[in-house]
């Protein structure tokens, strides 16, 4: 077992997640890139210049501090914590059998801990036994969030009902045009946690092993649940306390992952391979992933960020013996490097890593 460190971000207010030109939709989870942004919008407004240079030259120089993997939801068990993960992209042999299964798997987003090791011992057995019963059969009882999550029997039972843990709100909003007077409707999306049940957390890998990062990194998110993360922050939205465990640390999440000599990793976080990690054959035929298009505005200005694809959550990718995979990209847009030089935007693309087990 391999001992990872978690903070967890307990909601007050609701969270609008995605793209800022994209009202009408939110997502459940935070991406790595948008927490890596906030945490350097908090080092510069409320720390100063010289704060968000010392916090930022590691990761240029390509040698971070600390990587963090994208939040995902958890649920508070009256014993303890079921922490979800991104599904593994894997698709397993089991699930082709039965067409109907299929359509099943793919839905899933998310899987407990318990599943997580099953993906990452490669224990078919078990993933099989917790998803169909012995007449080939969906155990549809362990899905739970309308299919979207998957649960073990032993977890499934630690959630009494079965009602959503977060819902997405959309509601209507009207927009005025200020030269015609006309108005027209849009909707706006928030998604909301189970109040008390329901929050996110995100795993921290503090590189250093230095004490002073875990406690720089706590304070600048106890800044940042009080400004807010994610979108429309000015209307309150995005708020949170930090929840550390009874010792006023980061909790400890144990997985049972593979070693240095494994052939394969799992991508907690958003990612951005270097160069020479794809031509040192990073993706190849035994490889699953998917990629997403990163784009939004400059939060306080009017320009947009310049658009990037990027590797997702889930991911599972050879290993090319590298100890930190990925990289930073500057997406400063031509027009604000013309107007001001030294202001430049970085997109976060290290990949917070997961070995399988060969």
């Amino acid at each position: 077992m391999v001992v990872h460190h978690a903070i967890k971000l307990v909601p007050k207010t609701p969270f609008h997640l995605g793209e800022m030109m994209d009202m009408e939709s939110t997502e459940d989870i935070i991406h790595s890139d948008t927490i890596y942004s906030a945490l350097c919008r908090i080092s510069d407004v409320f720390f100063g210049k010289a704060e968000y240079k010392k916090f930022i030259d590691p990761f240029l120089n390509e040698d971070p501090s600390f990587i963090i993997s994208s939040a995902f939801p958890y649920y508070e068990a009256e014993k303890e914590t079921i922490f979800f993960f991104p599904k593994p992209l894997i698709f397993k042999d089991f699930v082709a059998k039965n067409p109907k299964a299929i359509k099943t798997y793919k839905k899933i987003r998310f899987v407990s801990k318990h599943l997580l090791n099953a993906f990452l011992n490669n224990d078919d057995e078990y993933l099989h036994k917790n998803f169909m019963n012995e007449n080939g059969k969906l155990k549809r009882k362990n899905l739970i969030q309308n299919g979207q999550v998957w649960l073990s029997e032993a977890e499934k039972e630690l959630i009494p009902y079965t009602e959503d843990l977060w819902k997405i709100q959309r509601s209507p909003r009207v927009v005025i045009d200020r030269s015609t007077k006309n108005t027209s409707i849009f909707h706006y999306s928030r998604i909301h946690f189970h109040k008390g049940k329901t929050g996110l957390y995100l795993l921290i890998d503090n590189l250093k092993k230095n004490e002073n990062i875990a406690e720089e990194l706590i304070t600048k998110f106890r800044y940042l649940g009080d400004t807010g993360l994610g979108g429309e922050r000015s209307t309150g939205n995005g708020q949170f306390s930090v929840m550390l465990n009874k010792s006023g640390k980061l909790f400890h999440i144990e997985l049972d992952q593979g070693d240095n000599s494994s052939k394969r990793f799992l991508s907690l976080s958003l990612f951005l391979p270097k160069e020479e990690e794809i031509n040192n054959n990073l993706i190849g035929d035994n490889n699953y992933y998917s990629i997403i298009n990163r784009k939004g505005w400059i939060s306080g200005t009017s320009y947009r960020r310049r658009n990037i694809n990027m590797i997702t959550e889930g991911s599972v990718l050879n290993t090319v013996n590298s100890k930190i995979y990925g990289r930073i990209e500057e997406i400063t847009p031509n027009i604000l490097k013309t107007k001001h030089p030294d202001y430049k935007i970085h997109r976060f693309g290290y990949s917070y890593s997961i070995n399988l087990k060969n």
